[in-house]
């Protein structure tokens, strides 16, 4: 019994199965025939419509331009660029730049009582002629151009420059019919999605126009402000430019006045050499031993004088006192450069050298320097102020004299030269081997000397060069 049951049960099951299958089939199948119709129904339709919305699209007109993209896109590139200018345009007044040297006179090295301890190897740098004499410095100085080198300021104002802008043309759509030829309802059947499509186009139309007209007005706006601003700019400019130009054109005349008045110094005192005048023939002896590159152990003391009727120049040298402060040789070391003294033999082999080395130098450089042969004898004293060990005073003594004509000393090769053999050959007094100060009278000096001595506030009194 239960048996029969479950196959009774499987039965109907799978009977009902099979009916439901059917049924799905059957019904999907309605659904798809339904599916269809429709579409066809619908396709139809669309067909009708067309060919009906064909029939009457000759009676519509419809213009819809595509203008409105590029219209906003040049409004933005616009604005941008009216912003950039709000943001970027400064009007800053500013005065033009020009270079401003003043004229730099012919330099002199002053004289001085100070000097540094010797380095007994100077002795070749005291022997080393002036690279360029003082005549060809001076025939420089006389074909120098007085004019200012550096360039006028310029005016470089800013430009003013309008924002100009031209509008994008944007057509207007238009949507017309002939009423008397289709009614309202027809169009509004057929053609109402254009309709809809042109109302839009000029809705937005009139918007960008808008857009257009306000940013017209505020080109113009800071067009007008701007030239204000940049008037007021360019006035300022020109203030400035032309206060520049007036310092400019002062100080240029300044520059050569400066300029004509050092030419007309040394031409006038040139001339006046060559012609044998006292006065320029000394000035011109302070050139020419201002213009000396000494190393600085050697003082800078001098007094000149010139007789007119003999041409005889007198100049009297301060020299280092190297008894009482003896060179030194200076020698290197790990910590650099150190000060050694002289040993005896060092003392007698160099110590000579010194008195005699410079005023071959000095000579030497008077000598090649005497345009025109002015000079016919040179006559060079060389004192030392020390302090007497007797007495305890500061003193002052000549311990070296020459005197030769200015050929003899051009012809001198001061580099290669011993300087006491030269000296001696030139017959030159000096004090020996200076191991002491010994005082020698001068062959001929500036004052006549009763004692051996002389006062050396007299003597150290020269004047400084101008």
């Amino acid at each position: 019994m239960p048996e029969e049951l479950i196959i009774a049960l499987v039965v109907v099951f799978a009977i009902g199965w099979v009916l439901f299958k059917l049924a799905s089939a059957f019904f999907n199948a309605i659904s798809e025939t339904q599916k269809g119709l429709a579409g066809e129904i619908a396709r139809m339709r669309a067909r009708r419509f067309e060919a009906r919305r064909t029939k009457f699209a000759p009676l519509v007109r419809i213009a819809l331009p595509d203008d409105l993209t590029t219209a906003e896109r040049e409004i933005r590139r616009a604005e941008g660029e009216l912003e950039r200018r709000r943001t970027n345009t400064v009007w800053k007044p500013e005065r033009p730049p020009w270079e401003k040297k003043a004229f730099l006179k012919q330099p002199f090295s002053p004289q001085r009582a100070f000097h540094s301890e010797m380095n007994i190897g100077e002795i070749d740098k005291i022997l080393r002629p002036e690279a360029v004499p003082w005549s060809e410095k001076e025939a420089v100085i006389l074909r120098q151009k007085c004019e200012y080198p550096h360039a006028a300021p310029v005016r470089t104002d800013q430009r003013f420059e309008r924002f100009s802008w031209s509008p994008h043309l944007i057509s207007e759509a238009v949507f017309e019919f002939d009423s008397r030829a289709i009614r309202e309802k027809v169009v509004r059947r057929y053609f109402e999605v254009e309709r809809t499509r042109v109302g839009e186009y000029n809705r937005r139309r009139l918007d960008i126009l808008s857009r257009q007209a306000s940013l017209i007005n505020q080109i113009d706006k800071w067009n007008a402000e701007e030239r204000t601003r940049w008037d007021q700019y360019a006035d300022t400019n020109s203030r400035l430019f032309q206060e520049e130009l007036a310092k400019y054109r002062q100080h240029s005349e300044q520059y050569a006045k400066d300029c004509i008045e050092q030419q007309h110094k040394f031409e006038t005192v040139l001339e006046g050499f060559k012609n044998g005048a006292k006065e320029a023939v000394l000035e011109r002896v302070e050139f020419v031993l201002g213009s000396l590159d000494l190393p600085g152990s050697v003082p800078r003391l001098w007094n000149t004088d010139y007789d007119e009727d003999q041409h005889i120049l007198i100049v009297e040298l301060g020299l280092p006192d190297v008894v009482h402060r003896p060179p030194a040789k200076f020698v290197q070391q790990k910590i650099g450069m150190v000060a050694k003294p002289l040993n005896q033999s060092e003392r007698r082999e160099f110590i000579p050298k010194v008195h005699p080395a410079i005023l071959l130098r000095v000579g030497f450089e008077i000598a090649r320097n005497n345009t025109g042969n002015t000079v016919k004898l040179l006559v060079l004293n060389g004192w030392v102020e020390f302090r007497e060990p007797t007495t305890g005073l500061d003193t002052i003594a000549y311990t070296a004299s020459l005197m030769a004509e200015p050929h003899q000393l051009v012809s001198l090769n001061l580099r290669d030269v011993d300087p006491v053999a030269a000296f001696n050959h030139l017959h030159g007094k000096s004090a020996g081997k200076l191991i002491e100060i010994v005082p020698v009278e001068p062959m001929l000096n500036l004052r006549r000397v009763d004692s051996r001595f002389v006062d050396a506030k007299a003597l150290m009194a020269a004047p400084t060069l101008p």
